[in-house]
């Protein structure tokens, strides 16, 4: 998939998309049985997160086809509804942890470190993923903290 066709792909949605945002990530199990399954059957695992300026995407991937399946199938988190997020290395230092506080409850992805990403399954999509990892990242930390000024006022 071509990093280029996903911001396409978000403007059309309506979305301005920050460049050298998008990464791949997956769910974090909400239980080592449901993370074994998951892993055993790569059924609609990996998702793609975009921030844009005005809210986070996350787009389920279509390992077959490649790419993201439709246009209904995204999820919007806006800003202004992020009460935290926050970044952290997990996995021994494999992958990092990205977890964004609602309202509605927490989102908590993984996404596979820069130096590991070529070696596993999100490789497949392409080197941007690995490019693209640490500005995402601090995209996210930034929305946290924005929350947490907007919190305090």
């Amino acid at each position: 998939m071509k990093e280029q066709k996903i911001y396409d792909h978000v403007r059309r949605l309506g979305h301005e998309p920050i460049e050298g945002t998008a990464i791949v990530v997956t769910r974090t199990p909400e239980s080592v049985l449901k993370g074994v399954i998951e892993l055993a059957t790569q059924a609609d695992r990996f998702e793609l997160l975009v921030c844009c300026e005005d809210a986070v995407l996350l787009f389920r991937l279509d390992n077959l086809a490649n790419g993201i399946r439709t246009s209904a199938s995204y999820r919007r988190i806006a800003r202004t509804d992020i009460r935290n997020a926050s970044v952290e290395l997990a996995d021994a230092g494999m992958t990092r942890r990205i977890r964004i506080a609602t309202a509605e409850g927490d989102v908590v992805l993984n996404a596979q470190h820069e130096a590991t990403s070529a070696l596993r399954t999100s490789g497949l999509w392409g080197c941007w993923h690995a490019a693209n990892l640490p500005r995402a990242c601090e995209e996210i930390g930034r929305m946290g903290a924005s929350a947490s000024m907007r919190e305090a006022m």
